[in-house]
């Protein structure tokens, strides 16, 4: 993708505004619950889908301000505006987690008697279902859109049923056996949602320093320069995060031979190869003349 490709970044995608309901409905659905059978590990699984909808809208935001073009103040463009909503989001899960946490040893500390409800237990079951469909959708849309940031939420959406798992198997293990187990239960869930929080964190204060792109993207670099038949002897690769997306820029090598027309016609297509590498948002190449001949030629180098 180049810097034409960033100025027309969609606005707000609509799973993003079905996230939200979606995750609303079930932090609902799961309190409901939780005030019908007493369990804590319900609640608190209720909490981490509230925290998924927090998330999901100031996501929102940060996606409508990402989407503006780039301006004489911001000559990148806003992608990192998405980054620092996703840090703040990371800190808003952590509290969360907290929160949770502290409710949980209280109900250790002062248990209550679980009330068994079969209904309950089957819409959670059907709720983890749930979970696996918008996941796929995250995933889609994340792929499809160049959203990293949804497909990221669509692993997250997957590895939510393990939440809602514990939820149930506390609530279970409380009815028939020690209510304080729903309360450990719900601890578990505390700590996954802590460390949700940490890892969402974690990852946009990599994306607002900066950070470099992982191996794969590198060697997918590399090869893209090695299989072009005019340019070569790639040096000085540098790779940074701009939002959730990467900026490249290298030094290359072409014959001093070659017409103009055809260095530029090689560096056109080498952009455009490197730019259909997921997560690269811009690619600035910088072709220097080589004095010797002989290796890679191309059809326009002139006959001495």
């Amino acid at each position: 993708m180049n810097r034409a490709d960033l100025e027309k970044i969609r606005p707000v995608p609509s799973v993003v505004w079905l996230l939200i309901a979606y995750s609303l409905t079930l932090a609902g659905l799961k309190f409901w619950m939780s005030s019908l059978t007493a369990s804590e590990a319900i609640e608190s699984d209720g909490w981490n889908n509230f925290a998924d909808s927090v998330y999901a809208i100031l996501l929102a935001f940060g996606l409508y301000i990402a989407s503006r073009p780039a301006d004489a103040s911001h000559p990148h463009g806003h992608r990192r505006f998405e980054s620092m909503i996703g840090l703040g989001v990371g800190f808003i899960i952590i509290g969360t987690g907290v929160y949770i946490l502290v409710e949980c040893r209280k109900r250790y500390l002062a248990p209550t008697s679980l009330v068994l409800n079969g209904w309950v237990i089957a819409g959670i079951g059907a709720l983890m279902l749930s979970k696996f469909w918008m996941a796929g959708l995250c995933r889609r849309a994340g792929e499809s859109g160049r959203r990293p940031v949804l497909t990221a939420i669509g692993n997250d959406q997957r590895m939510d049923v393990m939440a809602t798992f514990s939820a149930m198997a506390g609530y279970g293990s409380g009815v028939w056996w020690s209510p304080k187990l729903d309360a450990m239960f719900a601890g578990v869930i505390s700590i996954w949602v802590f460390k949700v929080g940490v890892d969402t964190a974690w990852e946009h204060v990599h994306q607002l320093t900066g950070r470099s792109a992982p191996p794969e993207i590198l060697h997918a670099i590399t090869r893209a320069v090695d299989e072009s038949p005019v340019l070569f002897g790639m040096n000085d690769l540098r790779t940074h995060h701009v939002g959730p997306e990467f900026e490249v820029s290298l030094n290359v090598f072409a014959w001093k031979s070659l017409t103009l027309e055809a260095v530029h016609s090689a560096e056109e297509d080498l952009k455009e190869k490197i730019g259909r590498i997921p997560r690269i948002a811009a690619v600035f190449i910088h072709v220097e003349p080589h004095e010797s001949s002989g290796g890679k030629k191309g059809l326009g180098e002139t006959e001495k």
